[in-house]
């Protein structure tokens, strides 16, 4: 197999998640799901008249022996193996040779697979520092990279620099239009995806970006349609079937919602983000043992996920369970200290269980925060007439 094939099928095992930040809306006693954007796009750019072989003359074989190990143990998805070959690959060429920089960008890839980001950061930068103009994908990687770290005017600015140089690149747009999406330009995000679709209509993040820009701007109907058209193309996606179940939430189709998201937990039964929605779903429809058992689920995967611990908490209080209640209460309240919902269901929990001079604090603590809440009033002056 030659390089070119080699880097094309390295490249093709990587996938970005890119996570956003959750935001949970509270009212009353019910929880609105919360949606992890852009989950499932690819770490992968069409190669197309690119020429990556790594010009070899001879003179350092080993350093050229490590290289190409590395690309063997990045396709066999061992990342930490080909970090450690690109590194003596790195080491044999010299830090500062120019020969080095693929190696750079390579191992730049292996880490950001591994999670190690800054690290990753820093070889972008060396690569494309020792050669800036040899080879434009490694502005997309870096591009990548920054959307990782949450850098979204930086990615911006290296998808701009790889689709310059590549204009009729399907995945470039793809990224540029994530990007631009993050950045809240949803007009320029929406036309870059589409140029996406257009140069490559098989290309199935470019449909799921449109999904994902449509049902920012409230257009759900349109959403579920470009989600649609993305599963159709790439069916083994959980975000996917994930990103449709919120939308078929929205306006108002439970059952199949409720199929998407237990499509989405066959694909990956590792992706903490169904099993809480899903868990919220079942809470609408009454259904709190099962509510608890996705809750649970999602908090082994991701115990920092402030909703599962509301979500359980009030479904393990609407079951009567107010000990077990109060004390998910409480760990969401760890992990946001100035959530007033939080504390004024603890002191219900707590109100509940007969302790009425903790219910009190957690009402007045939640008055604090909401100053203008009626409900949380009326429970300050019902529990201090007890004491």
């Amino acid at each position: 197999m030659n390089l070119s094939k080699r880097c094309a099928g390295m490249r093709s095992n990587l996938s970005l998640f890119v996570l956003v930040a959750v935001g949970l809306l509270l009212a009353a006693t019910s929880i609105v799901e919360a949606q992890t954007i852009g989950r499932g796009l690819p770490d992968l750019i069409e190669r197309d008249g690119d020429t990556p072989e790594h010009s070899e003359d001879g003179t350092n074989p080993e350093a050229y022996a490590a290289y190409l190990a590395g690309l063997k143990a990045s396709n066999a998805g061992e990342a930490a193996k080909a970090v450690r070959l690109y590194s003596q690959a790195i080491e044999l060429y010299g830090p500062s040779n120019p020969k080095a920089h693929r190696a750079y960008g390579l191992r730049a890839s292996a880490l950001r697979k591994l999670g190690r980001l800054d690290e990753a950061l820093e070889d972008h930068n060396t690569a494309i520092e020792l050669e800036p103009n040899d080879w434009p994908i490694e502005y997309y990687d870096r591009g990548v990279t920054h959307l990782k770290l949450g850098s979204y005017r930086d990615a911006l600015r290296d998808f701009e620099t790889f689709v310059e140089a590549r204009p009729k690149t399907s995945d470039g747009n793809v990224g540029l239009g994530n990007a631009l999406y993050y950045l809240g330009k949803y007009e320029l995000a929406t036309s870059a995806f589409e140029r996406a679709a257009q140069n490559r209509p098989d290309n199935a993040s470019a449909w799921h970006g449109l999904g994902l820009v449509q049902a920012k701007l409230g257009e759900v109907d349109r959403a579920i349609t470009f989600y649609t058209r993305a599963i159709a193309l790439d069916p083994g996606s959980a975000s996917y079937h994930y990103d449709r179940a919120i939308a078929y939430r929205k306006v108002g189709d439970n059952e199949n919602a409720l199929k998407d998201y237990t499509k989405s937990i066959s694909l990956d039964p590792d992706y903490a983000s169904p099993y809480l929605n899903r868990g919220n779903l079942y809470s609408t429809l009454g259904e709190l043992r099962r509510a608890v058992a996705d809750y649970s689920r999602a908090l082994e995967l991701a115990p920092e996920k402030f909703g599962a611990w509301i979500g359980r908490a009030e479904a393990r209080r609407k079951l009567g369970e107010f000990e077990r209640a109060q004390s998910d209460y409480s760990e969401a309240i760890k992990l946001q200290s100035k959530n007033y919902y939080a504390y004024r269901q603890r002191g219900w929990a707590n109100e509940a269980l007969g302790r009425t001079s903790e219910a009190l604090a957690d009402y007045r603590d939640a008055l604090d925060l909401k100053p203008n809440d009626q409900w949380t009033r009326e429970a300050v002056k019902r529990v201090s007439s007890k004491l």
